[in-house]
């Protein structure tokens, strides 16, 4: 009985851990300071290995990855892993039971992008912004409860920013949710 307790404080606290590190990130962002350590990245790499772990942690999803060989950004790894982590995992948590999520790497004019989509309760228009705000989770009825802090898309979003992109949610229709970073 005290193991299983000193398990679940161990769980909570490895949660605030996460939710600091993020709001810490977050602070970093409002002050200018994020994406300071740029490197040469393999985007199409980083994606391919993210999709692998995320496909593993959901087997009933019809998981899909679209990737154009070897596209190469300068940025943070780290952070720009945690971005499509955080796109990713959210594909996953909000989809329909045995649904589909999908993620695409491509580039054109110069500029790369990471496109994810699952089947999903469908967000309707008068939220395309609000689910980019810090702690807002969405409330939909006879969705599944999650657990989460609101915090993974506008840390997503503020490291794409960083990087002198953008993360917007460019499709929201009776067959899926697509972002794009």
């Amino acid at each position: 009985e005290l193991q299983q307790l000193c398990c679940r404080q161990l769980e909570e606290i490895q949660r605030l851990k996460r939710i600091a590190q993020k709001l810490l990130l977050l602070a970093h962002a409002d002050a200018g300071t994020l994406a300071r350590h740029r490197t040469a990245l393999n985007l199409s790499s980083l994606v391919r290995e993210i999709f692998e772990d995320m496909a593993g942690i959901a087997p009933e999803l019809d998981s899909r990855c679209a990737t154009a060989s070897d596209i190469t950004v300068n940025g943070d790894p780290t952070l720009l892993r945690q971005a499509v982590r955080n796109l990713t995992v959210n594909a996953l948590k909000y989809n329909r039971a045995g649904g589909r999520m999908t993620i695409a790497v491509d580039s054109e004019g110069g500029f790369a992008s990471v496109t994810v989509a699952n089947t999903g309760p469908i967000i309707p228009p008068e939220e395309f912004e609000r689910i980019f705000e810090r702690f807002y989770r969405r409330q939909s009825t006879g969705a599944k409860i999650t657990e989460g802090s609101g915090l993974g898309l506008s840390l997503a979003r503020e490291i794409a920013r960083a990087h002198g992109g953008d993360l917007c949610l460019i499709r929201s229709d009776a067959d899926s949710n697509v972002f794009r970073l």
